[in-house]
């Protein structure tokens, strides 16, 4: 790696972990955490970025792409040991795929009040989302209608 990627390289990493602290509360990041997060973007920078998006559709939501993300450059989905954890994200625009009607936001709310209020036997899915955004803003009488033209606006 060449100075300048290396040196924009860890002042990405530092943000990253400036970000984690903030999102998940701790403080300070521990420094396997960091090397973690700069190894991994090291192998982002080297398989590129082409091979590094190359299984997910191009119009696939953040959540299908963080799973590629995961699994960039393994020819298994998942290494030969299970993971001992595992996290499942979902983006505000995920949110919004469900209820077009909502800005940023309201979306952001709903993924508050999911984080708040989710129960482990059920999960959260497509339809847990849906209850959420419908009981805390009311359901569009035309949402058929927005779901089909925010799906052919990025589709």
């Amino acid at each position: 790696m060449t100075d300048p990627i290396a040196s924009n390289l860890t002042a990405l990493t530092e943000y990253l972990a400036a970000y984690l602290m903030e999102e998940i509360g701790e403080t300070p990041i521990s420094t396997p955490l960091f090397e973690q997060i700069q190894q991994m973007m090291e192998k982002i920078i080297k398989s590129g970025i082409d091979s590094f998006c190359s299984g997910a559709s191009p119009t696939g939501s953040y959540y299908e792409l963080k799973l590629t993300a995961d699994h960039a450059g393994q020819d298994e989905p998942y290494p030969q040991q299970p993971p001992a954890r595992i996290q499942i994200s979902w983006h505000w625009e995920d949110v919004q795929g469900r209820r077009p009607d909502l800005n940023e936001d309201q979306c952001r709310e709903v993924l508050s009040m999911l984080k708040k209020w989710h129960d482990a036997t059920i999960g959260i899915n497509w339809d847990v989302i849906d209850a959420a955004a419908n009981g805390t803003f009311p359901e569009p009488d035309n949402l058929a209608e927005l779901r089909d033209l925010y799906n052919q606006r990025y589709a």
